[in-house]
């Protein structure tokens, strides 16, 4: 039986209310803090997840999966988990962001788009915008885009 677990790097035990996800994408466990990507794991090559051969998950303790009765739970979390919350898909960075910050700004997301054309305003302010239009212009005609 293949263990599989996700750590992160950030250092959570400072006395402070910290927003954790992990979750899975494809082959891949990831782990964010308070809206920020932290730390990526892999998962075994072939990890079966049929639903015939996994041991429980467990929130707030890890087991070794020696004893299918669930008594070799060790490493007890010390603290207060509040709001867990288990979604059948794997959340994109801007909707972990979102959970994190209650949708309060804060946090900045990439724009993923190929019309944000001019890349040098200040981080939080990137924006499809006139600067983007300009460019546009200014290419427009200039590229042959046909025979």
């Amino acid at each position: 039986m293949t263990k599989v677990q996700a750590t992160g790097v950030t250092t959570v035990n400072d006395n402070q209310w910290h927003h954790v996800v992990g979750l899975r994408k494809g082959a891949e466990l990831l782990v964010y803090v308070d809206g920020v990507f932290d730390a990526r794991n892999s998962l075994s090559a072939g990890y079966d997840l049929s639903g015939t051969s996994q041991h429980n998950a467990y929130v707030g303790a890890i087991t070794d999966h020696t004893d299918a009765t669930g008594n070799t739970l060790e490493k007890f979390y010390s603290g207060i988990i509040d709001d867990l919350r288990i979604y059948n898909y794997a959340l994109s960075d801007p909707e972990v962001g979102y959970l994190a910050t209650k949708g309060a700004s804060g946090l900045y997301f990439p724009l993923d788009s190929v019309a944000n054309l001019y890349d040098k305003e200040p981080q939080n302010q990137k924006k499809v915008n006139f600067k983007d239009l300009a460019i546009l212009a200014d290419r427009w005609l200039k590229q042959q885009l046909w025979p």
